[in-house]
């Protein structure tokens, strides 16, 4: 079940939940995760959605123990844990201080870190007092401060709004308010990647609050957000002389008494009338007519009474190319995929044409020429359920040379002379290629190594890594060949200033051999030269 629903840089999220068989944290890996995949979007990933990984890895390593590698396409979402249930979870969970992590964990400037590669672990839910300290500072920054000299960020998707960078300063007011009244807040604290400031001499990974789940509301969602609490009016009853002073033997006064708590499927269709009910041909064929004439999504939810969650996992189911960063009404986004469009998108991709060209030439957004060259033809060959790590790593690097090699002459010239060197050089890049990337090079590879694995050009390696976080320019290894290039460049300035230095002494020697013989200096033999 999720608990941390965690905003990163360009789009990117970052998941961690409790796995409900061992009531161990886990945070499923894949690469760098797009907010496409966020439910809203019509994704699987909400606080509280009960999820079924598929096949998992472990792949963890201090602090980031909990991480495990996972296939988000294997991925099922199993519906939601009721809110009170998920609470219960999470409070169960809590620990009363941050002492999991270890003791490597200190205070650097105003926040918490621990050195790179140090810390028992990386996820740790805390119960804490309701204070309301959490605030948008003069950056525009989101904190959470816990005392004068420490505030942490929060980087908790529901308080941002849907471009992951801007916090939604309403909801910040609105959980302020709850935070005044709620008696219980756990908080979920995570460790993020590490990260060299400016001035420090050492990588670190820094504490942040990935969740923030409150008794008063607990387990709020993208997909249902916090609202203000309306002032409640003193109620008008019925006038006096109408009630009667003596009810009945037995009967209960209070309406309430006996009245069942609703299920969370009831508080649902107290909003969207028809939620969790079964889809209906009409209801299917509805959706489809509603958007592909353009309607927004605003007016499918009104028509058909169901969740925006809902709306876009049954278009999908349809074959539609509707992904929820982008506003159903935008032209040609709805259109359906012929097999036609699908092998003109292949041929591109394997030609090398930029993203923006594909667009244009096909007449579709560029979100949703993405996602379909990630979900291709050449890609899913390689994606086998039989095939081994070994395997599937083999097929990222060396399948799509074949059909490189087939587009030929239709392959522009400097995209040409660059595949010669690097014969994967201008290729779409996948999730799980990111994954290994990385993976290798934790191992300790050089980015030179990597490029040559992978048969990517060298820009390329370091543009990916610096999309997580890592510096290629920074380290003792970070940038590759770095190591043998700054020492040939060494060995070449020493050979040089040596050659200098000879040079110096031998015209030195040549001066004072002039000087000393008197055929070159002009002079008479010197009395105190030898005979």
């Amino acid at each position: 079940v999720v608990t941390d629903l965690t905003r990163m840089y360009s789009g990117h999220i970052c998941v961690a939940g409790i796995d409900l068989d061992t009531r161990n944290r886990v945070r499923p890996v894949s690469g760098l995760l797009r907010a496409r995949l966020l439910r809203t979007n019509g994704g699987p990933f909400d606080i509280r959605a009960i999820l079924d990984l598929g096949k998992t890895r472990d792949i963890g390593k201090a602090p980031e123990i909990e991480d495990v590698g996972f296939s988000p396409k294997k991925c099922i979402d199993l519906g939601d844990m009721p809110p009170n249930e998920f609470f219960e979870l999470c409070v169960a969970s809590a620990s009363d201080s941050l002492a999991p992590i270890g003791p490597d964990l200190r205070q650097f400037k105003s926040s918490l870190a621990t050195p790179e590669l140090q810390g028992d672990c990386s996820l740790v839910l805390m119960k804490w007092p309701a204070t309301p300290r959490i605030f948008v500072n003069d950056q525009g920054r989101l904190r959470y401060t816990f005392s004068d000299s420490v505030e942490l960020s929060v980087t908790d998707v529901r308080l941002y709004q849907e471009d992951l960078e801007t916090p939604d300063r309403q909801q910040v007011r609105i959980l302020q308010e709850r935070l005044k009244t709620s008696p219980d807040v756990v908080l979920a604290f995570g460790l993020g990647r590490p990260w060299k400031q400016p001035n420090d001499f050492m990588k670190r990974h820094y504490l942040q609050i990935n969740g923030i789940h409150i008794k008063n509301e607990p387990g709020w969602q993208l997909a249902s957000p916090l609202r203000a609490v309306a002032i409640p009016r003193a109620p008008v009853g019925p006038p006096l002389d109408s009630i009667d002073p003596n009810p009945r033997a037995g009967e209960d006064v209070s309406a309430n008494a006996d009245k069942k708590k609703p299920s969370f499927v009831e508080v649902a269709q107290r909003r969207y009338p028809n939620a969790f009910k079964k889809w209906s041909v009409q209801e299917q064929n509805r959706l489809r007519e509603m958007a592909l004439a353009g309607r927004s999504l605003r007016d499918i939810v009104s028509a058909l009474g169901r969740g925006p969650g809902a709306i876009f996992r049954r278009l999908a189911l349809q074959g539609l190319s509707v992904y929820g960063e982008l506003e159903l009404n935008e032209p040609l986004i709805l259109r359906d995929w012929s097999e036609e469009d699908e092998a003109s998108l292949q041929r591109m991709t394997e030609n090398g044409e930029s993203l923006a060209s594909i667009s244009k030439r096909l007449e579709r957004p560029p979100a949703s020429v993405g996602i379909h060259a990630e979900l291709g033809g050449t890609e899913r060959q390689n994606n086998s359920e039989a095939t081994d790590a070994a395997e599937r790593k083999d097929n990222v690097v060396h399948g799509r040379e074949g059909a490189s090699a087939k587009a030929g002459a239709d392959v522009p010239d400097h995209i040409k002379k660059a595949r010669e060197k690097y014969p994967r050089a201008y290729e779409p890049w996948s999730d799980e290629e990111d994954e290994q990337v990385l993976e290798a090079w934790r191992s300790g590879k050089t980015a030179n190594e990597i490029a040559k694995e992978f048969g990517r050009n060298l820009g390329a390696i370091r543009s990916r890594l610096k999309r997580v976080g890592i510096d290629p320019a920074v380290g003792n290894q970070l940038e590759a060949g770095t190591t043998h290039e700054r020492d040939q460049k060494s060995r070449n300035q020493a050979m040089s200033a040596q050659v200098r230095r000879e040079q110096i002494l031998r015209q030195v020697r040549a001066r004072q051999q002039r000087s000393a013989d008197p055929r070159e200096s002009g002079a008479g033999p010197s009395p105190h030269a030898p005979q």
